[in-house]
């Protein structure tokens, strides 16, 4: 039995009968990687899937350290390896739900919604799309009131500091969709209908390790593919 399967047995012993939790089934509309399992960790229970036990295979057998924030639903571990810091985490997770996104209309033939929505999300601006973003954050965002600042908080979650630097590298398959931000250090991986926000960096902040976090990131990727196998 592969440990993940070991681990959800456990986690449904401790928290709940496997019966009363019952695992939302989701079949999608043209996903080849399962991602059922990731619907019974919603609300209070998101994130907690992203456990020590397993990233373990990680850390290479160094002494992995907890670092949660779990009103937040962060849950993160790190470790030291070769001298240099290994961190990774989980941030968010959204669902072709939560996104909205219907496969209807101009959307058919679109193989996977929630892989497009990162794509085009999550991605490398032109200096034409840079400007324009300025211009909006700048100008037609400069309202007073309560409406103003809703908007401005809402441009700044969606631009954040992920779009103001192009640094995003697309990781090919690994997963439906993949992709890395060199200096956020954020991991976009689409499994099924679900969107994992995750983080995967080596080296302190300030001085991280480019190459060895995309490594990192890739393992982890990977390791998320296998959570509902």
């Amino acid at each position: 039995m592969k440990k993940v399967h070991l681990y959800v047995l456990v986690f449904c012993n401790l928290a709940m009968s496997c019966e009363s939790r019952k695992f939302k089934q989701y079949d999608g509309y043209a996903n080849s990687i399962k991602s059922d399992c990731f619907y019974g960790f919603t609300q209070d229970d998101k994130g907690r899937f992203f456990t020590e036990f397993l990233i373990e295979d990680l850390a290479n057998n160094q002494q992995i350290h907890p670092n949660h924030i779990e009103s937040a639903h962060y849950y993160g571990f790190n470790w030291m390896e070769n001298g240099l810091l290994h961190a990774v985490g989980f941030i968010d997770m959204e669902t072709i739900e939560d996104l909205k996104l219907k496969q209807t209309g101009q959307h058919q033939a679109v193989k996977n919604l929630v892989a497009q929505y990162v794509k085009s999300v999550y991605r490398n601006q032109t200096k034409e799309e840079i400007e324009r973003l300025n211009e909006i954050l700048g100008g037609e965002l400069l309202e007073t009131g309560a409406n103003g600042i809703e908007k401005r908080k809402n441009a700044n979650q969606k631009s954040g500091s992920d779009i103001y630097r192009n640094e995003y590298v697309e990781i090919k398959e690994i997963n439906d969709y993949t992709v890395y931000n060199l200096k956020s250090s954020k991991l976009h991986t689409v499994i099924g209908n679900v969107h994992l926000i995750l983080t995967a960096q080596v080296g302190p902040y300030g001085n991280v390790e480019e190459s060895l976090s995309l490594e990192l990131a890739k393992k982890l990727a990977t390791k998320m593919g296998t959570v509902c196998l």
